[in-house]
Protein backbone atom coordinates (compact mmCIF):
# COMPACT_ATOMS: atom_id res chain seq x y z
CA UNK A 1 0.00 0.00 0.00
CA UNK A 2 1.56 3.34 -1.03
CA UNK A 3 2.53 5.75 1.71
CA UNK A 4 0.14 8.67 2.09
CA UNK A 5 2.31 11.62 1.15
CA UNK A 6 1.97 14.86 3.14
CA UNK A 7 3.35 16.77 0.17
CA UNK A 8 2.61 17.54 -3.42
CA UNK A 9 4.83 18.95 -6.12
CA UNK A 10 3.71 22.13 -7.79
CA UNK A 11 4.87 23.84 -10.95
CA UNK A 12 6.49 22.52 -14.09
CA UNK A 13 9.39 20.75 -12.37
CA UNK A 14 11.85 23.54 -13.07
CA UNK A 15 11.21 25.41 -9.86
CA UNK A 16 12.73 24.23 -6.62
CA UNK A 17 9.66 24.85 -4.50
CA UNK A 18 7.38 22.28 -2.95
CA UNK A 19 4.03 22.82 -1.37
CA UNK A 20 3.86 20.83 1.84
CA UNK A 21 0.41 20.06 3.14
CA UNK A 22 0.18 19.36 6.85
CA UNK A 23 -2.43 17.38 8.75
CA UNK A 24 -4.24 20.63 9.43
CA UNK A 25 -4.54 21.25 5.68
CA UNK A 26 -2.24 24.28 5.92
CA UNK A 27 0.12 24.63 2.95
CA UNK A 28 3.71 25.76 3.32
CA UNK A 29 5.93 26.60 0.38
CA UNK A 30 9.56 25.67 0.96
CA UNK A 31 12.62 25.49 -1.22
CA UNK A 32 13.90 21.94 -1.51
CA UNK A 33 17.44 22.90 -0.46
CA UNK A 34 16.25 24.82 2.61
CA UNK A 35 13.71 22.40 4.04
CA UNK A 36 14.27 22.00 7.75
CA UNK A 37 11.94 20.12 10.05
CA UNK A 38 9.56 19.48 7.19
CA UNK A 39 8.32 16.67 5.05
CA UNK A 40 10.61 15.85 2.15
CA UNK A 41 9.19 15.75 -1.36
CA UNK A 42 10.26 12.38 -2.67
CA UNK A 43 8.15 10.21 -4.90
CA UNK A 44 7.14 6.78 -3.71
CA UNK A 45 6.86 3.59 -5.72
CA UNK A 46 4.54 0.65 -5.10
CA UNK A 47 6.42 -0.15 -1.89
CA UNK A 48 5.22 3.15 -0.41
CA UNK A 49 8.74 3.97 0.75
CA UNK A 50 10.14 7.31 -0.43
CA UNK A 51 13.07 6.83 -2.84
CA UNK A 52 15.94 7.97 -0.58
CA UNK A 53 14.89 5.51 2.11
CA UNK A 54 14.23 2.53 -0.15
CA UNK A 55 16.73 -0.34 -0.16
CA UNK A 56 19.06 0.12 -3.09
CA UNK A 57 19.02 3.91 -2.80
CA UNK A 58 22.28 5.79 -2.47
CA UNK A 59 23.36 4.30 0.83
CA UNK A 60 26.71 6.03 0.58
CA UNK A 61 25.04 9.33 1.40
CA UNK A 62 24.12 9.86 5.04
CA UNK A 63 21.86 12.81 4.23
CA UNK A 64 18.69 10.86 3.34
CA UNK A 65 18.90 8.98 6.65
CA UNK A 66 19.49 12.25 8.52
CA UNK A 67 16.48 13.78 6.75
CA UNK A 68 14.35 10.76 7.64
CA UNK A 69 15.17 11.25 11.33
CA UNK A 70 14.28 14.94 11.05
CA UNK A 71 11.01 13.92 9.38
CA UNK A 72 10.25 11.50 12.23
CA UNK A 73 10.77 14.35 14.72
CA UNK A 74 8.61 16.83 12.82
CA UNK A 75 5.96 18.17 15.23
CA UNK A 76 3.13 17.93 12.69
CA UNK A 77 4.05 15.07 10.33
CA UNK A 78 6.32 12.97 12.53
CA UNK A 79 6.13 10.42 15.30
CA UNK A 80 5.27 11.71 18.79
CA UNK A 81 7.71 9.28 20.44
CA UNK A 82 10.65 10.25 18.21
CA UNK A 83 9.73 13.90 18.61
CA UNK A 84 9.77 13.63 22.40
CA UNK A 85 13.36 12.35 22.60
CA UNK A 86 15.93 14.52 24.41
CA UNK A 87 19.65 14.02 24.75
CA UNK A 88 19.05 13.02 28.35
CA UNK A 89 16.51 10.37 27.32
CA UNK A 90 18.78 8.86 24.64
CA UNK A 91 21.38 7.27 26.93
CA UNK A 92 19.51 4.15 27.99
CA UNK A 93 18.18 3.22 24.52
CA UNK A 94 21.68 3.72 23.09
CA UNK A 95 23.21 1.43 25.72
CA UNK A 96 20.48 -1.16 25.21
CA UNK A 97 21.00 -1.17 21.44
CA UNK A 98 24.80 -1.29 21.84
CA UNK A 99 24.44 -4.35 24.07
CA UNK A 100 22.18 -6.01 21.49
CA UNK A 101 24.69 -5.15 18.76
CA UNK A 102 27.53 -6.68 20.80
CA UNK A 103 25.53 -9.90 21.18
CA UNK A 104 24.77 -9.92 17.46
CA UNK A 105 28.43 -9.39 16.56
CA UNK A 106 29.34 -12.42 18.64
CA UNK A 107 26.58 -14.50 17.00
CA UNK A 108 28.16 -14.73 13.56
CA UNK A 109 24.76 -14.03 11.96
CA UNK A 110 25.46 -11.29 9.39
CA UNK A 111 21.82 -10.32 8.93
CA UNK A 112 21.32 -9.92 12.68
CA UNK A 113 24.61 -8.02 12.99
CA UNK A 114 23.55 -5.60 10.25
CA UNK A 115 20.15 -5.04 11.84
CA UNK A 116 21.53 -4.37 15.31
CA UNK A 117 24.28 -2.08 14.03
CA UNK A 118 21.52 -0.19 12.21
CA UNK A 119 19.65 0.21 15.51
CA UNK A 120 22.80 1.68 17.10
CA UNK A 121 23.21 4.00 14.11
CA UNK A 122 19.57 5.09 14.45
CA UNK A 123 20.12 6.04 18.07
CA UNK A 124 23.33 7.90 17.26
CA UNK A 125 21.67 9.86 14.45
CA UNK A 126 18.59 10.57 16.56
CA UNK A 127 20.77 11.98 19.35
CA UNK A 128 22.70 14.05 16.82
CA UNK A 129 19.50 15.49 15.32
CA UNK A 130 18.27 16.38 18.82
CA UNK A 131 21.58 18.18 19.41
CA UNK A 132 21.27 19.99 16.05
CA UNK A 133 17.79 21.19 16.94
CA UNK A 134 19.19 22.57 20.21
CA UNK A 135 22.02 24.34 18.40
CA UNK A 136 24.70 22.25 20.14
CA UNK A 137 26.40 20.49 17.23
CA UNK A 138 25.62 18.79 13.92
CA UNK A 139 26.31 15.33 12.51
CA UNK A 140 29.02 16.96 10.41
CA UNK A 141 30.68 18.15 13.65
CA UNK A 142 30.50 14.60 15.01
CA UNK A 143 32.08 13.15 11.86
CA UNK A 144 34.75 15.88 11.71
CA UNK A 145 35.59 15.33 15.37
CA UNK A 146 35.96 11.55 15.15
CA UNK A 147 37.91 11.85 11.89
CA UNK A 148 40.43 14.23 13.48
CA UNK A 149 40.66 12.02 16.57
CA UNK A 150 41.36 8.88 14.52
CA UNK A 151 44.13 10.64 12.61
CA UNK A 152 45.71 11.93 15.87
CA UNK A 153 45.48 8.53 17.54
CA UNK A 154 47.05 6.65 14.64
CA UNK A 155 50.56 8.13 14.49
CA UNK A 156 51.73 4.74 13.18
CA UNK A 157 49.50 5.23 10.12
CA UNK A 158 49.45 9.00 9.55
CA UNK A 159 52.80 9.94 11.12
CA UNK A 160 56.42 8.89 11.11
CA UNK A 161 56.00 5.96 13.50
CA UNK A 162 55.32 2.42 12.32
CA UNK A 163 53.69 -0.46 14.17
CA UNK A 164 55.06 -3.93 13.50
CA UNK A 165 52.02 -5.74 14.94
CA UNK A 166 48.57 -5.17 16.47
CA UNK A 167 49.91 -4.94 20.04
CA UNK A 168 52.38 -2.24 19.06
CA UNK A 169 49.66 -0.37 17.16
CA UNK A 170 47.40 -0.46 20.23
CA UNK A 171 50.25 0.76 22.46
CA UNK A 172 50.84 3.74 20.16
CA UNK A 173 47.11 4.43 20.00
CA UNK A 174 46.83 4.41 23.79
CA UNK A 175 49.93 6.63 24.13
CA UNK A 176 48.42 9.16 21.74
CA UNK A 177 45.12 9.00 23.65
CA UNK A 178 46.88 9.50 27.00
CA UNK A 179 48.77 12.48 25.53
CA UNK A 180 45.49 14.08 24.51
CA UNK A 181 43.96 13.52 27.94
CA UNK A 182 46.95 14.98 29.80
CA UNK A 183 47.58 17.86 27.41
Amino acid sequence: MPMKKPWRKEGDGRDRNFHLIGKSGKTEIMERRNIQNAAFPFETDDSGIPEPWRPGSDGDNIRPFHDLIRYLRHPEFGCPWDGSRTLESMGKPLLDEAAEAAEALASGNARHQCEELGDVFLNLMLATVVAEESGLFTWRDVVAGITAKLVRRHPHVFGEKRAANPDEAMRMYLEAKAGEKSG
